[in-house]
């Protein structure tokens, strides 16, 4: 089988191409960064340097003839406005169909994210159906506008894969951010005793689950996945195992419920005021996911792959797997 791996790169697409050719699939690895890929090419991965609209990506695809192509490129962090997140996750969506279509209708895979159904209060075992809610960041409305130009290639066999921080060897989420902070000995906000629910998804269960949806015999016309962790943890239990990883003591800060719930959008306002491009201390996103519970239901993929999390975040600690 070939694949194709837009984003290659990235941390979730640099490992997702290195376990597929490990696993003796072709694999052809697209990304911007030279020395990334000078890296996957030392792996004995095919790679090529380009953006996704460049002519030559689209002569090799032509060339290469996917059977898949897997969408790892796009952007998680904070960004500048809509207009960054566009270009990041909006854009490259409608240049990943465009592929699609040249390689003959090939299976399309594209990592999406739990937010396009986000509301402002707990949310346990959510499934794949849940109506999109209005937009609570860029970040989120941008991966909803993927979602509806994907929704509308009803000619591709397409499958969407919402996760929610995928963490460890690379790749970029809040799980990797707060351990820098964690490290750098920088204070950690305590709302609701800490006890909100997080899931979170080792990349090597992403990777499994990649290949789980690649393997199946049959393709699917549409379909939605979530993908998470074997179990949800608690806010408090994931810092304490980052801050055991590097041997810190986490510095707590008890905040109002009510403070932290303002702090996210007037910090991301003052952010993008500076004339740097960094994400602030307290995201939307970070004060969303400290204020409230929000856990991901896994029966669809269970039930049409086999696949199930098979990583703990306990084991991944202990392992040293981040």
């Amino acid at each position: 089988m070939r694949i194709l791996v837009l984003g290659a790169t990235g941390g979730l697409g640099g490992r997702l191409a290195k376990n597929l050719n490990s696993q003796k699939f072709d694999v052809l690895a697209q990304g911007r960064n030279p020395e990334k890929l000078k890296q996957l090419t030392s792996f004995g991965l095919t790679c090529l340097q380009s953006a996704l609209d460049d002519p030559a990506l689209t002569k090799a695809v032509v060339s290469f003839g996917p059977d898949v192509i897997i969408n790892a490129a796009g952007k998680s962090g904070f960004s500048r406005g809509k207009d960054q997140y566009a270009n990041a996750n909006v854009k490259t969506v409608e240049q990943a169909v465009r592929l699609a279509r040249t390689a003959g209708n090939c299976r399309l895979v594209h990592f999406s994210s739990p937010s396009v159904s986000y509301r402002a209060h707990d949310c346990l075992n959510i499934v794949e159906g849940k109506p999109f809610s209005p937009p609570v960041s860029g970040y989120a409305w941008s991966r909803q506008q993927a979602e509806l130009i994907l929704n509308a290639a009803v000619d591709l066999p397409i499958t969407i894969l919402r996760l929610r921080s995928a963490y460890g060897f690379g790749a970029t989420s809040p799980v990797e951010g707060l351990r820098q902070r964690i490290a750098a000995l920088k204070y950690v906000p305590l709302v609701r005793k800490g006890l909100v629910a997080i899931d979170v998804v080792h990349v090597d269960d992403v990777v499994e689950a990649v290949t789980s949806v690649v393997r199946l015999s049959q393709k699917s016309d549409h379909a939605i996945y979530n993908i998470a962790g074997p179990q949800a943890l608690t806010f408090k239990e994931i810092v304490d195992g980052l801050a055991a990883y590097d041997g810190k003591k986490p510095k707590w800060l008890p905040v109002p419920e009510i403070a932290l719930a303002f702090a996210g959008p007037i910090a991301e306002v003052i952010m993008l005021a500076l004339d740097e491009n960094r994400e602030p201390d307290i995201s939307a996103h970070l004060a969303g996911s400290l204020l409230y519970s929000q856990t991901l239901c896994l029966d669809q993929i269970k039930l049409a792959t086999g696949w199930s999390p098979k990583i703990p975040f306990r084991d991944a600690i202990q392992r040293r797997l981040i």
